[in-house]
C-alpha cells in the first residue's frame, strides 16, 4: 500500500495477517503536522503512520518521499528522524503521536529512495 498516512491501528494488523506491506509517506508530516492538527485532521494526526504499530506485527514497510508531496530533494535524514522523534521542523520539542515512534535502526531499514 502507498502513503497510508491516517491507517488506524486495526487497518495496520488486518493488513499485515494478509502480507500486506506498506510504503508510508512520512516526510510531510515534519512540515505539515501542524496544519494537519489545526486545519484539517485534529487529534487524528497523532496517529499519521504508525510505525511502531506496523513493527510490533511484523509487517513490511519503508519510508519515503515523493512529489508533489514533498517537492524538494531527498531527505533521508529528515525522515529518520521524523520517524525515531515524531515532531515537526518547526517544533522539535513536541512529538505527535510519541507511541508510533521506531528506533533508529528500524527507521535506517527502512528507508527507500
Amino acid at each position: 500500500m502507498e502513503h497510508c498516512g491516517l491507517t488506524t491501528v486495526e487497518q495496520i494488523k488486518r493488513a499485515g495477517k494478509i502480507g500486506v506491506g506498506s510504503h508510508f509517506s512520512l516526510i510531510i508530516f515534519a512540515y505539515y503536522a501542524l496544519v494537519y492538527k489545526t486545519d484539517i485532521f485534529g487529534d487524528r494526526v497523532n496517529r499519521w503512520t504508525p510505525l511502531s504499530e506496523a513493527t510490533k506485527i511484523g509487517m513490511k514497510w519503508s519510508i519515503h518521499q515523493d512529489h508533489p508531496t514533498y517537492p524538494g530533494d531527498a531527505v533521508p535524514f529528515s525522515n529518520i528522524k521524523t520517524a525515531v522523534t515524531r515532531c515537526t521542523r518547526d517544533d522539535p520539542n513536541t512529538p505527535y503521536g510519541p507511541e508510533y515512534r521506531v528506533s533508529v535502526h528500524e527507521a535506517l531499514k527502512s528507508l527507500h529512495y
